[in-house]
């Protein structure tokens, strides 16, 4: 996998991460409730703040890991975890949209 397509496959993840992030703020402020325990846990302990703000890094952590890495199919993977996180932020931030969308109405 080229260089391109590895940094394509990042921002595509980060702006569905962004996507994600800003979808569950609009739905924590129109009073849904966080589904996932792991990440309710982490806002009533540390905040939304700090819990985006973890979110939107962590996965960027591995960007420069998969730029120094040497082998090909090691770059490969990475690429395809980038896509795949990317495609679970995307649907997560659907689901939220839909959530917000169903509230208003109801």
């Amino acid at each position: 996998m080229s260089e391109a397509k590895l940094l394509a496959s990042c921002v595509w993840m980060s702006l569905a991460n962004v996507f994600d992030v800003v979808s569950t703020k609009v739905g924590l402020e129109r009073g849904l409730k966080e589904a996932n325990p792991f990440a309710r846990q982490m806002i009533e302990t540390y905040g939304f703040q700090a819990t985006a703000t973890y979110k939107l890094a962590t996965p960027l952590f591995f960007l420069p890991l998969a730029m120094i890495v040497e082998h090909p199919k090691a770059k490969a993977y990475y690429g395809m975890m980038f896509c795949a996180m990317g495609i679970i932020f995307a649907i997560a931030s659907i689901n939220n949209i839909m959530l917000i969308c169903l509230k208003k109405r109801g």
